[in-house]
């Protein structure tokens, strides 16, 4: 039976890890090695790890300084020893089914990975279901490259969690192993958001067959101390330029979307860098005003993004509340722009 190498990367989860753990080593797939990656932790989430590995000896535990989560994953790569590579994060869990269902989609299909459906949970419950409903299998690369094309990279709808990415993440994805090593893929360090992406874009490349498990597997915790959590980010720009090169290149190396394929794709990616760096500044800063003021009038990449709400504009079938939010988007209205995201958020508290 082919060995699942599970990477579990870790920072200050004590109130969390426990659920994780149990929910990983209680899986019906007989053949894992689980490895959690202490990423420089400073309460008792390694305490309660180590008690596990005591009585669990496939679970390994590495120690290493603080570094991000991009960093924590590459270092369980670097010791992996399946045949197949899964990651979960340390506040979240997985059905007990999970990775037996992901692996025999791929031997009954021939496939090179599989995807799987998630669900977000805040508290006990279950708020937004995201299933993975784009086809059964992607028998050729063409298909397989246009997963994010048909889905998009990121939610475009201002009353979304702020960095949902309902195709971009890797937790709900069975890897394999060789494909990895065969181009030394690694999660790029230098972007603390949608490093996920970058990483799971540039494996898609390499595949041939993809199944996809049309059932929600994977449980995505709400978790408001997390990387991706509702709180001004001070380098979001900066991540989003980085983002934007990342995503240029990837698309560079893929020969099988066409030109205008891809420059639908780069202006889809613009326009959600556009409305979720507004979001970042007027949503969670208090000086977002003047920052946009400063941003629409002196930085380039920004300024370069102002165009692409009219291409929201103009498609149909969008709900009132979006469109309203890319048309003050559009007019520059920052503060208006400001006063809806507030009362939105209040709304939604």
């Amino acid at each position: 039976m082919s060995k699942i190498s599970v990477i579990i990367p870790m920072y200050n989860a004590e109130k969390y890890i426990e659920k994780c753990l149990l929910s990983v080593a209680s899986q019906t797939y007989g053949n894992l090695e689980i490895v959690v990656v202490n990423d420089g932790s400073t309460d008792n989430s390694l305490a309660v790890v180590s008690e596990f590995a005591k009585a669990d000896n496939r679970i390994v535990v590495i120690n290493k300084e603080n570094g991000g989560v991009a960093s924590a994953r590459n270092a369980g790569l670097d010791v992996a020893i399946g045949d197949y590579i899964a990651f979960v994060d340390s506040d979240d869990y997985i059905d007990s089914k999970m990775y037996e269902k992901l692996f025999e989609a791929i031997q009954n299909n021939s496939a090179d990975t599989a995807f799987c459906g998630f669900v977000r949970v805040i508290g006990d419950r279950f708020v937004r279901r995201h299933e993975a409903n784009i086809g059964r299998l992607a028998e050729n690369p063409q298909n397989i490259a246009s997963f994010f094309e048909i889905k998009g990279l990121k939610s475009t709808s201002p009353d979304s969690e702020f960095t949902e990415n309902t195709m971009g993440s890797t937790c709900r994805v069975l890897f394999n192993r060789k494909l990895i090593e065969s181009s030394k893929l690694r999660f790029p360090q230098d972007i603390f958001i949608a490093e996920d992406l970058v990483f799971l874009l540039n494996y898609l490349l390499l595949c041939k067959k993809v199944s996809v498990v049309n059932e929600n597997l994977y449980y995505y915790l709400c978790n408001p101390v997390s990387a991706t959590s509702k709180r001004y980010k001070k380098n979001y720009l900066e991540n989003e330029k980085a983002l934007y090169g990342y995503i240029t290149a990837v698309l560079a190396k893929n020969s099988f979307l066409t030109a205008q394929q891809k420059s639908t794709l780069l202006s889809k990616f613009k326009l959600l860098s556009c409305s979720t760096i507004v979001r970042n500044e007027l949503g969670y800063n208090e000086a977002g005003i003047a920052r946009m003021r400063k941003l629409a009038k002196c930085d380039k990449y920004f300024r370069g993004l102002l165009p692409f709400p009219s291409l929201f504009l103009a498609q149909r079938e969008q709900g009132f509340k979006k469109a309203v939010f890319f048309l003050l988007i559009k007019f520059r209205c920052w503060g208006t722009v400001k006063s809806f995201l507030l009362r939105w958020e209040k709304k939604n508290a």
